[in-house]
């Protein structure tokens, strides 16, 4: 008595702190057919009343859990769960490719797009394999009926156990636990019935399991009985995933190079470089980028035109030091392009000589304006395009932020079904950082490369001239 009062008290305060799903399972019967080549089959049956309006309900399964033998050793245990089927009704499982992912097996049973009340029939059946524990003479099948983690109370719960043909049944080889999880306790809440080699049990009337509480059998045969096989599956079918998975990513590699790709040039042999073409902006119309080598290689470009003069200088105290000094001759034509006369004030404004140890900095500017002026020679301009880098990377920040944040709420909220959202979240996670993001990327950068048809006119001389 001081049980019944216990486990109304205690499912009352589920309900206050929203354990009941909104159903009631007024009976539960269970049907284990044990086979004789090492595996068993369930077969559950429901009957539910709805209490408020649902799409349907949740099945889940422990497939990876800690066993302690007799000897107190504990072992990594996982067992596979197949041939899952709910007649009559639409379910999904977080298998993928024929795996399920996490401690669990979830089963979500019902429809989306149609809601359920009342009494409702479901039956449930799967396959077990790999959950038998072997010893030296036994084998002993050891299962949940009803798993603690059923947010609701049980009224009535029945079982079969169908064993292999030569098995004898008592007492002595057949157990049921009740209550909570880690009571050893035998049950006093079934009536047992042992006839040929099946082991059955009804609950009595006063059987109330509620939430966080198990109905677990136990049933001890001769090893004679069962083959122990391994169902361990092979390696194809356990990470057959990955190889999916690198196929999408060799993919996105191929399609990321072909897109980052240059055009075909065939170059044209050229003794002189493009006409009104200086080797700042050749430079950067060869690698597609503005850097220090590129504006610096003015210098020498000056000197050919007699703007500048260069001297070699060494230190008369070591002639292994040398210098070049940069001696001003004239200025810059007034129609140079903005970016010469940049770097042409910042070096000789105020100054006649300048060597070339003391040009470190102030190349910020000449390189901005030589980069806004290839633009003419593009498709799109720099900028806009780096707009659009930002952007993606902003996503790419704002995606990975909600994943974490999405994945945290769920796992606080709902930790008994959060393989639901973990393997989704992974796989969405993968997609973005390992195939739409590159993508994206190589787009704009294939654009940021992309010359337009004044820029593709250039190029068979302009490499033609440099390969000289």
């Amino acid at each position: 008595m001081k049980r019944f009062y216990f486990l109304t008290v205690f499912t009352l305060f589920a309900y206050q702190l929203g354990f009941a799903q909104g159903f009631t399972v007024n009976n539960l019967t269970a049907d284990i057919y044990l086979s004789s080549e090492g595996y068993f089959d369930v077969v559950e049956n429901y009957d539910i009343e709805f209490t408020e309006a649902k799409h349907g309900l949740f099945r889940d399964i422990i497939t990876k859990f800690d066993f302690e033998d007799e000897n107190g050793k504990v072992s990594k245990r996982e067992i596979y769960i197949s041939n899952i089927e709910v007649p009559g009704e639409k379910f999904k499982t977080n298998e993928i490719f024929g795996k399920s992912y996490g401690d669990k097996l979830n089963v979500r049973i019902g429809d989306k797009n149609t809601l359920v009340s009342g009494n409702k029939h479901y039956e449930i059946k799967y396959r077990v394999e790999n959950a038998l524990i072997f010893t030296d003479d036994l084998v002993q099948l050891y299962w949940n009926i009803k798993p603690s983690d059923w947010p609701t109370i049980f009224n009535k719960i029945n079982f079969t156990i169908h064993t292999p043909e030569g098995a004898l049944l008592s007492p002595e080889n057949c157990f049921v636990y009740t209550g909570f999880t880690g009571d050893t306790e035998l049950s006093t809440e079934f009536e047992y019935d042992y006839s040929g080699n099946n082991f059955s049990g009804k609950s009595k009337e006063n059987l109330i399991s509620s939430f966080g509480q198990n109905v677990t059998i136990l049933v001890k045969l001769p090893k004679t009985l069962v083959q122990e096989v391994d169902f361990t599956p092979p390696l194809w079918k356990r990470y057959g995933w990955l190889g999916l998975l690198g196929v999408g990513f060799l993919a996105m590699v191929l399609f990321v190079r072909n897109r980052l790709h240059a055009d075909k040039v065939i170059v044209v042999t050229s003794y002189y470089p493009p006409q009104k073409m200086d080797p700042a902006m050749a430079g950067y119309l060869i690698d597609n980028t503005a850097d220090r080598r590129d504006i610096t290689s003015l210098l020498p470009y000056w000197a050919t035109k007699g703007i500048i003069r260069m001297e070699e200088t060494t230190n008369g105290k070591n002639a292994l030091n040398r210098n070049l000094n940069f001696i001003k001759l004239k200025d810059l034509p007034t129609d140079s392009v903005d970016y010469e006369l940049s770097l042409f004030n910042k070096i000789f404004t105020g100054k006649e000589e300048v060597l070339a140890s003391s040009i470190q900095g102030g190349i910020g500017e000449p390189l901005r304006l030589l980069s806004k002026k290839s633009d003419q020679y593009y498709k799109q301009s720099k900028a806009k395009l780096n707009k659009w880098k930002l952007i993606v990377l902003g996503v790419s920040w704002l995606w990975a932020f909600s994943s974490i944040l999405l994945f945290t709420l769920f796992s606080i909220l709902f930790p008994s079904h959060l393989s639901f959202i973990f393997i989704p979240i992974l796989l969405l996670n993968f997609i973005f950082f390992f195939l739409i993001f590159p993508i994206l990327f190589a787009l704009l950068a294939n654009k940021n490369r992309a010359k337009n048809l004044q820029g593709k006119s250039i190029m068979p001389e302009l490499l033609g001239f440099i390969s000289l």
